[in-house]
């Protein structure tokens, strides 16, 4: 071998061993040997901004609006306009349209704070889905091979069929007024448009009565589906694409939980006060549904109209209304736990920055009316005659009997004393009668024959301020002089007793 040949010859090696060496340093980083699209991809996404939100804050007053929205401004007082932005990292799914919603989706991120949610489609890579159950083989993951609805469906599908041991029921629930239609999204903590639109048509709210409005949600979280977060941005992606067009020049965002499990949502108008409601929810909801239970939620179904729906759990109440409590009972007590027949519904997810994989905290804005400092109290007279008691038929009764008057407080406790007669006439102050509490008049004529004891209940305070706040300044509330005394009917819808309310006074 001449020397030009054993030269040839170590240049060719020399060549290969570099060759070899830049491919062994390509594979580690990831890429495809000579593709430089990824290289540029991340480099792109790292010098992405982040997509600009407003800083949040609390609520605060922006001005007063004189609009006429006269019903309500009669019933609350003074209407002012307020706004709010609530961070949140973490958004109620209530909605039936789940098709964007699922682990490892990509959304641009512009299209979040616009509520719109507008998918970033494009051939990705492998991802590993977990779940939060316990599996008897200790297997809690999945991977799905080309990511998209349908692949992932199948495979969560899949995942699932897997023996998981039941975790324990825990339902939590929350309540929060609302003011107006603005104001359903941060009462909500969701900020995608198909949410909020699912939620106004379930509440059924009417914004023109006089009657307060909460949205009550009862949850239950069975598991969650997670997926492993990209160690770079390129880890998403099979394929070229043109990421610039489809990221909207911000650092698009991905779903990595979602939580599954049920809902139940109830849209209540009513005249009770916060505190009382949550009295009520917190027997109705707090431990096990007994009796008890039963009884605090027909006490708010008598005061309110209740509207709602139940999203996941199984199919027996899955897409139900809430009509009766028949229905929330059935909610409490039967598919309170994860099964095969039972998986739950996406009931909520968390976004993550693609690059940083920072969690995403949505800031949610929202600008509405409400009353600036609305009574809550009303004082007056109450006048009693002899003869204010009649059956029925018309029939008048001298003989009165004793007369009393009860008080239950907004804490449950209940108060009784007795009323005299001055001559013809009991004169008695009622004095800061709240919003939530409860007067009963009391006649007891047990002590004369085939006598029985008649108890009427008085108009709540909401309703008499409502009323006084719509009489002329010095008109009474209910006066013998105007014929237009206040008829109340007893419990057993047998007798009526006429009373007079005076010289009232909103607090």
């Amino acid at each position: 071998m001449n020397m030009t040949s054993v030269s040839k010859s170590l240049a060719i090696a020399f060549l290969a061993v570099i060759f070899t060496s830049c491919s062994k340093e390509q594979d580690l980083s990831g890429e495809k040997p000579g593709n430089q699209f990824f290289t540029e991809f991340n480099q792109y996404v790292k010098t992405l901004p982040s997509v600009e939100q407003m800083k949040p804050f609390a609520e605060r007053l922006v001005g007063i609006d004189n609009a006429p929205r006269t019903a309500f401004l009669r019933a609350t007082g003074n209407e002012k306009e307020y706004e709010q932005a609530r961070e949140v990292d973490e958004q109620l799914l209530f909605s039936d349209a789940n098709t964007i919603f699922y682990p490892g989706a990509l959304i641009k991120a512009s299209s979040i704070i616009e509520g719109t949610y507008i998918p970033i489609v494009a051939q990705r890579k492998p991802i590993t889905i977990s779940t939060s159950l316990i599996g008897a083989s200790g297997k809690t993951s999945i991977t799905v091979a080309d990511p998209k609805l349908s692949t992932v469906r199948d495979a969560v599908s899949a995942l699932l069929e897997r023996d998981f041991k039941t975790p324990p029921a825990d339902i939590t629930y929350s309540s929060e007024e609302v003011y107006d239609e603005q104001h359903l999204r941060i009462a909500l903590g969701a900020n995608y448009n198909g949410t909020t639109a699912t939620v106004k048509a379930s509440a059924g709210f009417n914004y023109d009565t006089n009657k307060k409005k909460y949205i009550v949600k009862v949850q239950q979280v069975f598991y969650t589906l997670d997926i492993d977060p990209p160690a770079q941005p390129s880890d998403f992606f099979a394929n070229e694409f043109e990421y610039k067009t489809a990221f909207g020049g911000k650092k698009p965002l991905y779903i990595s939980t979602i939580k599954m499990g049920r809902v139940l949502l109830l849209g209540i108008e009513t005249d009770m006060t916060k505190l009382e409601l949550d009295v009520k929810l917190q027997a109705t909801f707090g431990k096990t549904f007994d009796g008890n239970a039963e009884t605090a939620y027909n006490d708010i179904k008598k005061r309110s109209s209740i509207r709602g729906r139940v999203i996941g759990g199984d199919a027996k109440l899955a897409g139900k209304s809430v009509s009766d409590v028949a229905v929330v009972k059935e909610f409490l007590t039967e598919g309170a736990n994860y099964s095969k027949d039972n998986q739950g519904a996406p009931i909520a997810y968390q976004l993550r920055e693609l690059g940083t994989n920072e969690l995403f905290k949505t800031v949610i804005y929202s600008k509405y009316k409400k009353a600036e400092n609305p009574a809550e109290k009303i004082t007056f007279d109450l006048h009693i005659f002899l003869g204010a008691l009649r059956k029925k038929s018309g029939e008048i009764l001298n003989e009165m009997g004793r007369v009393y008057i009860q008080r239950k407080s907004l804490n449950g406790a209940i108060s009784k004393s007795e009323l005299f007669f001055n001559e013809y006439l009991i004169n008695n102050n009622i004095s800061n009668y709240n919003q939530g509490e409860e007067i009963k008049i009391i006649v007891d004529r047990r002590h004369y024959p085939n006598g029985k004891e008649h108890i009427f209940k008085l108009k709540s305070a909401f309703d008499l301020i409502k009323e006084a706040e719509t009489r002329e300044k010095g008109r009474n509330l209910y006066d013998y002089k105007d014929n237009n005394p206040l008829v109340l009917e007893d419990e057993a819808q047998e007798y009526q007793i006429y009373l007079e309310l005076k010289n009232q006074r909103i607090i």
